[in-house]
């Protein structure tokens, strides 16, 4: 075994970093031990991460405080009275990370929980946030806002980074911390905002629009951020939308603050809220013409029409549209299950020209795909075309292979004007 005189106490706990850990008291012979693995391991000419990794697990939780002073640092001590400093090979900073994963979170939480202070130095605490993203818990969300911005300090940038990664490792690895990412939020520097939002909706949870709309009302100054975040998930066809996201959304249509009401408007055009309709037209009228223009947007995002910018027109339009849906629209969904393809196509054309319940209209379509006729499954991707719901792309898709080629290409036609969207705010 490689010896060295006994280290003391003072010089293992000078490598642990100020925390929780030093305050109650290491085992100074655990630490021993471990330094010496460590050192070992990095005079080596190879490593065998394995063993090493087992050894240095088999110590225990007693190891905690100097495995995290060497990843902080990347350094040893020689071991001598005036110990000489060299840096820690790379594999073996790599077994010593690998290694936290073989002891207990809540151990590894006790040392690192001491470091959310101002006076600890970033470097540590970004040490800190990469281990409680690699090993921690749901319940430590609000641990890592602490690490980043210690009372209510502003993080640098380098530390708004290392939070963002170290949240998404720890989302990734326990998606269901997205159920309690409302409490993180309220306790977050507005710094950390943005990288909590954008964590949210690069993960691949389908529930992460749900969890953006949880946001809502926790913290009023970033809900227009969320609401953003909510709307850019929506335009690149991410995400489960439900009617709890968009009423959450909806509910801010009457906010008296511009920029609020104005991601609200934006957001639901993108996520094509019908329900929205009749307050969006209401906007139009305002006297704001950003405002506006964006409601305008909107309308023509859910609609798949545009009437102009006159608020009058789009009212007319709506107690139409309202009048058709309640009065008639059952009438000419029952006749889609004619016998009579006459009767059938009629009913297509009909159906294909209303627009406020387009994504009601084309799912009651969408049998008529599995017509035999080809005729009325050519009719078929055309009013599905015209209604434009993107919500039927899937059910479309097969007939690219019909063996009609008129339907095929009808179904090509037809996809190919469901993948536009508009831009709101163009």
């Amino acid at each position: 075994m490689f010896r060295t005189p006994a280290l003391s106490a003072a010089l293992i706990c000078s490598l642990v970093v100020p925390g929780s850990a030093r305050d109650a008291g290491a085992d100074v012979t655990t630490l021993q031990r471990t330094l010496e693995l460590v050192r070992q391991a990095s005079r080596a000419e190879t490593t065998d991460a394995v063993t090493l990794r087992q050894e240095l697990a088999a110590q225990g939780d007693a190891a905690i405080p100097m495995l995290f002073a060497v990843a902080d640092t990347g350094i040893v001590p020689s071991g001598v009275v005036e110990p000489e400093i060299y840096v820690v090979p790379p594999p073996v900073l790599a077994t010593i990370w690998a290694t936290f994963a073989e002891l207990r979170p809540s151990a590894i939480r006790d040392h690192v929980e001491g470091f959310a202070r101002a006076d600890v130095p970033a470097r540590t605490r970004m040490t800190a946030l990469r281990l409680v993203g690699g090993t921690g818990a749901t319940g430590d969300l609000v641990l890592m806002a602490g690490l980043a911005a210690p009372e209510r300090t502003d993080p640098s940038p380098d530390m708004v980074a290392a939070f963002q990664r170290a949240l998404a490792t720890l989302v990734d690895r326990e998606p269901s911390a997205l159920r309690w990412i409302q409490e993180l939020f309220e306790e977050a520097h507005p710094a950390l905002w943005k990288p909590t939002l954008q964590v949210i909706s690069r993960s691949q949870e389908p529930d992460r629009l749900m969890a953006l709309a949880s946001l809502l009302g926790a913290v009023p100054k970033a809900d227009a951020f969320v609401i953003g975040e909510i709307g850019g998930l929506a335009r690149r066809g991410l995400g489960t939308l439900d009617e709890y996201v968009r009423g959450s959304v909806r509910g801010y249509l009457d906010s008296k603050d511009e920029n609020l009401l104005r991601a609200a408007t934006r957001t639901s055009g993108e996520l094509c809220d019908e329900a929205a309709v009749a307050d969006l037209i209401h906007i139009l009228g305002r006297e704001d013409e950003e405002t506006a223009k964006i409601a305008h947007a909107a309308l023509r995002c859910i609609t798949s029409c545009d009437l102009g910018s006159q608020a009058s027109r789009w009212e007319a339009w709506h107690r139409e549209e309202q009048r058709f849906w309640r009065e008639e629209s059952h009438i000419w969904i029952a006749s889609l299950r004619s016998s009579e393809p006459a009767d059938v196509a009629r009913s297509l054309n009909k159906l294909s020209t209303w627009r406020l319940y387009r994504h009601e209209l084309a799912s009651a379509i969408v049998p008529v795909l599995d017509r035999s006729e080809p005729s009325l499954r050519r009719m078929a991707c055309a009013a599905l075309a015209a209604l434009g719901s993107p919500a039927v792309r899937e059910e479309i898709e097969p007939l690219l292979h019909d063996r009609d080629p008129s339907v095929a290409e009808a179904a090509r036609e037809a996809l190919s004007r469901l993948s536009y969207r508009v831009l709101i705010g163009d």
